[in-house]
């Protein structure tokens, strides 16, 4: 099974090609699986101690990125606009850190992903919209949206937090003779603690400070199939927003694992 992730913690997406929220802003869900209600941005998260990811059209973030230790392109996170999501002011990017990257560590192409981020109280949520895209002319690739929070800055050292959320892949078979191919269920369990608060941290020659280190474990499970997971650091400077990060990610249906490493060399803030 080809498997394909985008990198930011986070944001592993599987594809099957064989077989913040206003207070009471909410959606329906269909049972008490804490993995069924993908999109709540959620009420407000205690109250904020700084800007740890300045919000703002044009804003812009480039990376030195590393995979298994070789340099592959920048990876840059830009922000094209402000608009309402799920009925809440946020942010779109027109680029989200490094194109879609298979788990050996090779690069299979672009995939259009609109990942918004937004800022509720001390909570910054990343939301990913429904995508669609097509394979080779053969398959119709259809993925459903879905949030998490990636920082709460008003917690202390050694406090934690969880996002859960399901990823409902559907294809569509565009060639006739071919097979039907079921839709595909990931659940997805997000833990995240803070590690250190108030910290310096030198990236490429400039050192940043106040910093928030956060720890990322992500667990993904799809039915049939060994579960996945991913580990990460993520530094969060303040009035700058992401400085690096640093991980690993374990693909369980090929045993195999892909480090990570990303350190801030330029930032346009306005």
């Amino acid at each position: 099974m080809k498997k394909t992730l985008s990198l930011l913690s986070l944001l592993l997406i599987v594809f099957s090609c064989e077989n913040e929220a206003l207070e009471g802003f909410d959606l329906e869900s269909n049972s008490d699986s804490p993995f069924e209600n993908n999109d709540v941005i959620g009420e407000s998260g205690g109250e904020s101690t700084g800007d740890y990811w300045p919000m703002a059209t044009g804003n812009k973030w480039t990376y030195d990125n590393y995979i298994d230790g070789q340099q592959e392109d920048d990876g840059i996170m830009e922000i094209s606009l402000q608009e309402d999501y799920l009925g809440f002011p946020s942010y779109l990017y027109s680029s989200f850190l490094p194109s879609s990257t298979s788990t050996d560590g090779s690069v299979t192409g672009d995939v259009e992903i609109n990942a918004y981020s937004s800022k509720n109280g001390g909570d910054y949520h990343i939301s990913v919209a429904s995508t669609s895209f097509e394979v080779s002319g053969v398959y119709q690739i259809s993925q459903s949206s879905y949030s998490f929070v990636m920082l709460k800055d008003y917690l202390e050292v050694g406090e934690t937090w969880t996002s859960n959320y399901s990823i409902t892949t559907s294809t569509e078979v565009l060639m006739d003779g071919l097979p039907d191919v079921p839709d595909t269920n990931m659940n997805v369990t997000y833990n995240n603690e803070i590690m250190e608060k108030g910290i310096s941290v030198e990236v490429n020659g400039t050192t940043y400070s106040p910093v928030i280190k956060v720890k990322a474990n992500s667990t993904y499970q799809v039915a049939g199939l060994p579960d996945s997971s991913a580990e990460y650091f993520y530094y969060f400077a303040e009035d700058v927003g992401l400085i690096k990060y640093e991980g690993s990610v374990y693909d369980g249906d090929d045993s195999i694992t892909t480090s990570i490493l990303a350190e801030l060399n330029e930032v346009i803030l306005n």
